[in-house]
């Protein structure tokens, strides 16, 4: 839900475990660069296709894709995006709420499992509210012309640009390795069960 900064492992080789760590300094760089960047691409895109690509197009679809209703296009994607990961989570925790928590600082806000879960499901996890509520309105917008959902996949897509990162950070480990989540916001312990494997 917010965006990735920098990321930052230390190996503990006594216990092999390997931190995973993304500061807010590097989320709030990446996120704004981010944004100006699908601000004026998507615009770009969408007036080639759908209008007269010209700068009188580009002025009017700027104003129609981030002008107009923007709070709500916001909330619809965070809150959409939110509601996905609090319910993938709610499934693999057994669809029981207990042992499930929430992070609230300022890298963002977000549900979390207190226990360690694999890997294959943290995967899962961080990769399923973009593809749903970012790749497939996004999709859908362009495919078909609506302004407003177009905007809220392009503005879900942003928010889920930091699990993106985390998953990236994830992959030399085997999905047979345990993922538990720190106290703050996109920061956790791969906790390592194929020793063999190398990374």
């Amino acid at each position: 839900i917010i965006m990735e900064t920098q990321q930052q492992t230390s190996r503990t080789a006594i216990n092999n475990e390997a931190e995973i760590k993304l500061t807010l300094k590097s989320i709030t760089v990446r996120i704004l660069t981010f944004y100006l960047l699908v601000i004026y691409a998507g615009t770009l895109l969408f007036t080639f296709i759908w209008d007269e690509f010209s700068a009188y197009g580009m002025g009017y679809n700027f104003g129609l894709l981030w002008m107009k209703g923007t709070l709500w296009k916001v909330l619809a994607a965070y809150g959409g995006s939110l509601l996905i990961e609090f319910l993938t989570l709610y499934f693999i925790n057994g669809r029981r709420l207990r042992g499930m928590g929430w992070h609230w600082d300022f890298k963002g806000i977000g549900p979390y499992l207190h226990q360690p879960i694999p890997l294959r499901l943290c995967r899962l996890r961080l990769l399923l509210p973009g593809l749903l509520m970012g790749v497939l309105p996004f999709v859908h917008g362009f495919c078909t012309g609506n302004a407003n959902v177009y905007v809220v996949g392009l503005l879900s897509l942003i928010c889920a640009s930091a699990d993106f990162r985390v998953w990236l950070k994830l992959r030399p480990y085997d999905d047979e390795d345990l993922f538990r989540e720190g106290k703050k916001s996109y920061e956790g312990t791969v906790i390592r069960r194929n020793y063999g494997k190398r990374r």
